[in-house]
Protein backbone atom coordinates (compact mmCIF):
# COMPACT_ATOMS: atom_id res chain seq x y z
CA UNK A 1 0.00 0.00 0.00
CA UNK A 2 1.36 3.16 -1.03
CA UNK A 3 1.01 6.79 1.05
CA UNK A 4 1.78 9.88 -0.49
CA UNK A 5 3.18 12.20 3.25
CA UNK A 6 3.42 16.03 1.98
CA UNK A 7 4.55 15.11 -1.85
CA UNK A 8 7.27 12.00 -1.23
CA UNK A 9 5.48 8.71 -1.82
CA UNK A 10 6.36 6.05 0.82
CA UNK A 11 5.61 2.53 0.97
CA UNK A 12 3.87 1.34 4.54
CA UNK A 13 6.29 -1.68 5.76
CA UNK A 14 4.86 -4.47 7.62
CA UNK A 15 4.43 -5.49 10.86
CA UNK A 16 7.25 -7.70 12.19
CA UNK A 17 6.45 -10.38 14.93
CA UNK A 18 8.13 -12.72 16.75
CA UNK A 19 7.14 -15.91 18.27
CA UNK A 20 8.71 -18.11 21.14
CA UNK A 21 7.12 -20.98 22.58
CA UNK A 22 7.42 -22.23 26.16
CA UNK A 23 7.25 -25.58 27.88
CA UNK A 24 5.66 -26.43 30.90
CA UNK A 25 7.00 -25.91 33.90
CA UNK A 26 7.20 -27.13 37.98
CA UNK A 27 4.64 -28.22 39.75
CA UNK A 28 2.43 -26.04 41.77
CA UNK A 29 2.61 -24.26 45.28
CA UNK A 30 0.63 -24.06 48.54
CA UNK A 31 -2.20 -21.62 48.21
CA UNK A 32 -2.24 -18.82 50.63
CA UNK A 33 -5.74 -16.68 52.21
CA UNK A 34 -5.07 -13.95 50.65
CA UNK A 35 -5.92 -13.71 46.67
CA UNK A 36 -3.02 -11.40 45.84
CA UNK A 37 -0.75 -13.89 47.67
CA UNK A 38 -2.29 -16.67 45.62
CA UNK A 39 -0.97 -15.34 42.86
CA UNK A 40 2.44 -14.40 43.78
CA UNK A 41 2.90 -17.85 45.41
CA UNK A 42 2.32 -20.02 42.45
CA UNK A 43 5.00 -17.81 40.73
CA UNK A 44 7.76 -18.70 43.57
CA UNK A 45 8.47 -22.04 41.85
CA UNK A 46 8.17 -21.17 37.99
CA UNK A 47 10.90 -20.74 35.79
CA UNK A 48 10.95 -17.55 33.92
CA UNK A 49 11.07 -17.70 29.98
CA UNK A 50 14.06 -15.11 29.24
CA UNK A 51 15.00 -14.34 25.39
CA UNK A 52 16.03 -11.29 23.58
CA UNK A 53 13.87 -9.51 21.30
CA UNK A 54 15.98 -6.59 19.16
CA UNK A 55 17.37 -4.53 21.47
CA UNK A 56 15.39 -5.48 24.57
CA UNK A 57 15.90 -8.72 27.12
CA UNK A 58 12.25 -10.03 28.24
CA UNK A 59 11.79 -12.43 30.88
CA UNK A 60 8.11 -13.65 31.05
CA UNK A 61 6.72 -16.08 33.89
CA UNK A 62 3.74 -18.23 33.93
CA UNK A 63 1.89 -20.45 36.45
CA UNK A 64 3.39 -23.69 36.33
CA UNK A 65 0.79 -26.50 35.76
CA UNK A 66 -2.67 -25.84 36.31
CA UNK A 67 -4.74 -22.65 37.96
CA UNK A 68 -8.64 -22.68 39.52
CA UNK A 69 -8.52 -19.22 40.45
CA UNK A 70 -7.36 -15.92 38.91
CA UNK A 71 -3.14 -16.38 38.30
CA UNK A 72 -0.60 -13.80 37.45
CA UNK A 73 2.18 -13.44 34.80
CA UNK A 74 5.41 -11.69 36.00
CA UNK A 75 6.24 -9.78 33.14
CA UNK A 76 9.79 -7.21 32.87
CA UNK A 77 12.00 -6.14 29.77
CA UNK A 78 14.93 -4.22 29.43
CA UNK A 79 17.21 -2.22 26.74
CA UNK A 80 20.79 -4.51 26.26
CA UNK A 81 23.15 -1.92 27.03
CA UNK A 82 25.52 -1.54 23.87
CA UNK A 83 23.15 -3.04 20.95
CA UNK A 84 23.21 -2.25 17.50
CA UNK A 85 19.93 -3.77 16.89
CA UNK A 86 16.43 -2.27 16.34
CA UNK A 87 15.68 0.41 18.80
CA UNK A 88 12.45 -0.61 20.51
CA UNK A 89 10.06 1.23 22.80
CA UNK A 90 7.29 -0.13 24.97
CA UNK A 91 4.07 -0.05 24.77
CA UNK A 92 2.20 -2.59 26.34
CA UNK A 93 1.95 -5.93 26.98
CA UNK A 94 -1.17 -8.12 26.53
CA UNK A 95 -2.11 -11.60 28.04
CA UNK A 96 -4.65 -14.15 26.06
CA UNK A 97 -6.36 -16.76 27.16
CA UNK A 98 -6.82 -18.50 23.38
CA UNK A 99 -8.19 -15.59 21.37
CA UNK A 100 -9.30 -13.56 24.51
CA UNK A 101 -12.35 -11.96 25.44
CA UNK A 102 -15.11 -12.04 22.84
CA UNK A 103 -17.25 -8.66 22.67
CA UNK A 104 -19.94 -8.50 19.66
CA UNK A 105 -21.65 -5.47 18.20
CA UNK A 106 -23.57 -5.26 15.46
CA UNK A 107 -22.73 -3.18 12.29
CA UNK A 108 -24.65 -1.95 9.08
CA UNK A 109 -22.84 -3.17 6.00
CA UNK A 110 -24.29 -2.38 2.45
CA UNK A 111 -27.55 -2.50 4.00
CA UNK A 112 -27.55 -5.38 5.90
CA UNK A 113 -27.17 -5.68 9.40
CA UNK A 114 -23.88 -7.84 10.32
CA UNK A 115 -22.68 -9.52 13.76
CA UNK A 116 -18.77 -8.37 14.52
CA UNK A 117 -16.95 -10.01 17.00
CA UNK A 118 -13.58 -8.29 17.86
CA UNK A 119 -11.98 -10.01 20.92
CA UNK A 120 -9.86 -8.08 23.91
CA UNK A 121 -7.03 -9.14 26.15
CA UNK A 122 -7.52 -10.73 29.50
CA UNK A 123 -5.22 -8.38 30.95
CA UNK A 124 -3.49 -5.55 29.66
CA UNK A 125 -0.02 -3.62 31.21
CA UNK A 126 1.48 -0.42 30.69
CA UNK A 127 4.20 -0.55 32.82
CA UNK A 128 7.82 -2.22 31.80
CA UNK A 129 8.21 -4.60 34.87
CA UNK A 130 4.95 -5.74 36.82
CA UNK A 131 2.72 -8.62 37.72
CA UNK A 132 -0.66 -8.95 35.66
CA UNK A 133 -3.57 -10.54 37.48
CA UNK A 134 -5.80 -12.85 34.83
CA UNK A 135 -8.61 -13.17 36.10
CA UNK A 136 -11.00 -16.47 35.28
CA UNK A 137 -14.31 -15.47 35.31
CA UNK A 138 -16.51 -17.01 33.09
CA UNK A 139 -14.25 -19.38 32.09
CA UNK A 140 -14.76 -23.04 32.09
CA UNK A 141 -12.28 -26.13 33.44
CA UNK A 142 -9.87 -27.31 30.49
CA UNK A 143 -6.93 -26.58 28.55
CA UNK A 144 -6.46 -23.29 27.04
CA UNK A 145 -3.23 -21.39 25.63
CA UNK A 146 -2.03 -18.13 27.19
CA UNK A 147 -0.88 -16.27 24.76
CA UNK A 148 1.29 -13.02 25.86
CA UNK A 149 1.65 -10.19 23.04
CA UNK A 150 4.57 -7.61 24.01
CA UNK A 151 3.94 -4.23 21.99
CA UNK A 152 6.91 -1.76 20.87
CA UNK A 153 7.51 0.53 18.73
CA UNK A 154 10.58 1.09 16.43
CA UNK A 155 11.15 4.48 14.36
CA UNK A 156 12.07 3.73 10.48
CA UNK A 157 13.44 6.32 8.07
CA UNK A 158 12.19 5.61 4.82
CA UNK A 159 13.04 8.06 1.84
CA UNK A 160 13.64 10.46 4.19
CA UNK A 161 10.40 10.26 5.97
CA UNK A 162 10.37 8.92 10.12
CA UNK A 163 7.73 6.52 10.33
CA UNK A 164 6.72 4.72 13.73
CA UNK A 165 5.82 1.14 12.91
CA UNK A 166 4.36 -1.40 15.57
CA UNK A 167 7.03 -4.41 16.58
CA UNK A 168 5.26 -7.18 18.25
CA UNK A 169 6.49 -10.11 19.71
CA UNK A 170 4.48 -13.13 21.17
CA UNK A 171 4.94 -15.93 24.04
CA UNK A 172 2.78 -18.90 23.93
CA UNK A 173 2.27 -21.28 26.87
CA UNK A 174 -0.37 -24.28 27.46
CA UNK A 175 -2.48 -23.69 30.70
CA UNK A 176 -5.13 -26.07 32.45
CA UNK A 177 -7.89 -24.34 34.53
CA UNK A 178 -9.05 -26.83 36.75
CA UNK A 179 -12.98 -26.13 38.63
Amino acid sequence: MKTTLSGITAVSLPTVTTTVATTASSPTSTASSDSTDDITDSLVDAEPAIFDVADQQVSVTFPPGSVSQAFGVRFSTQAIAGSKSTKLRFESVEVYLNHGVPRTSKVRRHGKLVTTTVYEPNATMKSVNGLMEVSLANIQPGTYTCKVQINYQRKVAFQGVKVTLPYTSTITEPLTVTG
